[in-house]
């Protein structure tokens, strides 16, 4: 039975991961079958963790079956991440779905330290999943002060890229982590959105 948080969690059926992240970004998708979680999953458990301290990672993880890793971009992002990267395998767990970054192979940060933590994962004995969207628009919201007063900049140029909104992007999480793949699998799916838009656009 599929533990994503804590133990206890029931088996539920999952959709197709293909066309399950645009419904916000504007694309129309296959809809995924629903998921009722129960009642334990609804109420999940919270433990209190130290990256530095196998221990407590060992504890957080025990019963866990399926990992999704979320970690924010920071100076400890690869430590902190193989760090669970190797309790999760140590504990047991079946299947770990990391979020990463789209992007092409560059010494830039944080594009390089989440190249280093899935070169990490993708030589463990332990099936895979990994999520690379580009860029989320719930990010223009933090800098529409600057953008209204035309303070804001960035170094896009003329280039663009297809947005993809959040919440598709948890969508398509939800379906990896409750899929049932082989031990041995390892994915890599690249996220975006239907339209390409400019900085200056966007």
């Amino acid at each position: 039975m599929p533990c994503l948080a804590s133990r206890g969690c029931d088996r539920t059926r999952w959709g197709q991961i293909d066309g399950a992240a645009r419904r916000r970004s504007g694309r129309s998708r296959r809809a995924a079958a629903p998921i009722q979680p129960s009642a334990t999953a609804r109420r999940g458990a919270i433990s209190k963790v130290d990256f530095k301290g196998a221990e407590t990672l060992g504890r957080a993880l025990r019963g866990v079956d399926r990992l999704f890793i979320a970690h924010g971009t920071s100076l400890e992002q690869v430590v902190n991440e193989i760090a669970l990267i190797d309790a999760a395998v140590a504990t047991g767990v079946r299947h770990i779905v990391k979020l990463s970054a789209l992007g092409p192979a560059t010494r830039l940060l944080p594009l390089a330290w989440h190249m280093q933590i899935e070169a990490h994962l993708a030589r463990q004995p332990i099936a895979s999943t990994v999520l690379r969207p580009t860029t989320f628009p719930d990010v223009l919201k933090r800098v529409g002060p600057h953008i209204a007063t035309g303070s804001w900049a960035g170094a896009a140029g003329n280039g663009r890229v297809n947005f993809i909104d959040t919440r598709d992007v948890a969508e398509v999480a939800r379906i990896a982590l409750l899929e049932e793949i082989e031990p041995t699998s390892q994915r890599a799916y690249h996220l975006s959105g239907p339209r390409n838009l400019s900085e200056f656009r966007a």
